[in-house]
């Protein structure tokens, strides 16, 4: 049987999300199926560790060289260093761009999230940047022997910014987690109510706080309906704007900072609308996971958004305020459309699954064998 090599050193963090997320859902779908060989490789970091279902269910390669180290070799040496952690993989796939050295003897697939680094450099960090260059990301994605785009938007700008072949590239849609496919009880409800200390009503907002993320435009947005914002996720990239943003607001905005997979059903359920304006997404998978607990959805009118949620959400131009402002207050004052937007995102996201997307990716994989 043929052996799947798989690059999981974006599993070593604190709090999966984003692409750990998308990461960790993969490949225990990809377990689970039939008829597949997995075989793991990561770089041992201190205070970290992959989930212990992982450890026990595929064979690991486990390097113990300092992370700056192997980097640094990696990008120095010849493909002996990262042919050594596949040793018997018939093809190898990099679930996110790392650090990497040309492979021999096998190939070599990549699921590229986006390009946002390309489209729009100005969200980036210096040091993000750097990281970009550094680990060759463009000469990766332009190598790979196939590349996975989780977005038609995310393989256009393949095509457009780096000039890749359509043809080498297969898009295969992230899927939603069944904790949130199924509506959150009343009693998870009333759990997670208390847990944080929700309001009754409130506009809620899931992602990193960082400047791609528009989140300033969505603080405007619930003053101007004058209603409680909440707003979950980690500290990203200058995030300290965000806060004072949300100090400064004249309607009450309760930041929760990460929230752990077991609450995110009964968080998004108490939503009266998800509030999700970015100016740039390979996906938005929150947007789907709102949809699932039955929240109407205004999103962007951009990058893989409008794609995603296929005319079941309400689209506006993110740099245009008042058109978010008044998307928003028609949505809360007109019942029937709210309504209808309801079911039509629960149907929406029920085209998205873990599994779907694995079976989708080892289809990929399999024709590179």
């Amino acid at each position: 049987m043929k052996k799947i090599g798989i690059d999981l050193r974006s599993l070593l963090t604190t709090h999966y999300s984003g692409i750990p997320e998308y990461v960790l859902n993969m490949v225990r779908m990809l377990q689970s199926l039939h008829d597949v060989t997995l075989q793991g490789w990561y770089n041992q970091r201190k205070h970290a560790q992959l989930p212990a279902d992982l450890v026990n269910k595929i064979p690991l390669t486990i390097g113990t060289t300092p992370n700056k180290i192997l980097n640094a070799r990696l990008t120095t040496t010849t493909s002996q260093l990262f042919d050594a952690a596949f040793i018997g993989c018939d093809v190898v796939w990099m679930p996110d761009i790392n650090f990497w050295s040309p492979l021999r003897n096998k190939k070599l697939v990549v699921t590229v999230h986006d390009v946002s680094y390309l489209r729009f450099p100005e969200f980036f960090s210096y040091k993000s940047r750097i990281w970009t260059t550094l680990c060759k990301a463009q000469q990766l994605l332009k190598s790979a022997d196939h590349l996975i785009a989780v977005s038609n938007a995310t393989k256009q700008d393949c095509v457009e910014i780096l000039g890749i072949d359509p043809v080498k590239i297969s898009v295969v849609h992230e899927g939603v987690d069944t904790t949130l496919t199924t509506p959150a009880s009343p009693t998870e409800i009333s759990r997670v109510k208390t847990k944080y200390n929700l309001p009754n009503e409130f506009i809620l907002f899931v992602g990193t706080l960082e400047p791609r993320k528009n989140i300033e435009s969505v603080i405007r947005a619930a003053q101007f309906v004058n209603m409680p914002l909440v707003i979950a996720g980690k500290l990203g990239w200058k995030y300290r704007s965000i806060l004072k943003a949300m100090k400064q607001s004249t309607t009450p905005v309760q930041y929760l900072g990460y929230i752990p997979k077991e609450d995110k059903a009964g968080l998004y359920a108490q939503a009266k609308v998800f509030l999700w304006p970015s100016f740039y997404e390979g996906f938005g998978l929150p947007v789907l996971e709102a949809q699932s607990q039955g929240v109407p959805v205004i999103t962007s009118a951009t990058s893989s958004l409008g794609e995603i949620t296929n005319g079941s959400a309400v689209l506006v131009h993110p740099y245009q305020q008042s058109q978010i402002n008044h998307a928003l207050a028609r949505l809360l004052e007109d019942s029937a459309w709210y309504a209808t937007l309801q079911q039509a995102g629960k149907n929406n996201a029920s085209r998205f699954s873990w599994q779907k997307s694995a079976q989708e990716t080892l289809d990929v994989l399999r024709s590179h064998l």
